[in-house]
């Protein structure tokens, strides 16, 4: 099944997730303008599709600066 970022499906029930540009969490040109730096993820709930999209973003986004060493510049869409 093949579902919106935002959506709050179950994520077991998911095989693919479309991030679209709209007003709900996730947006994916939300999270390229940093919007979403300073999100508390740690008690995100990762059975939702919303909730799994939000975390592994964020989640690897900040990964990402860690290996880099700093926040990288922010990308123009």
């Amino acid at each position: 099944m093949d579902v919106n970022g935002d959506a709050l499906w179950p994520t077991q029930d998911v095989i693919h997730i479309h991030c679209q540009h709209g007003d709900k969490e996730f947006n994916k040109f939300e999270f390229f303008k940093h919007h979403y730096d300073a999100v508390d993820i740690a008690n995100i709930d990762i059975s939702t599709v919303r909730g799994y999209t939000m975390k592994l973003s964020v989640a690897t986004y900040r990964a990402l600066v860690g290996l880099l060493g700093g926040k990288p510049a922010k990308q123009e869409l």
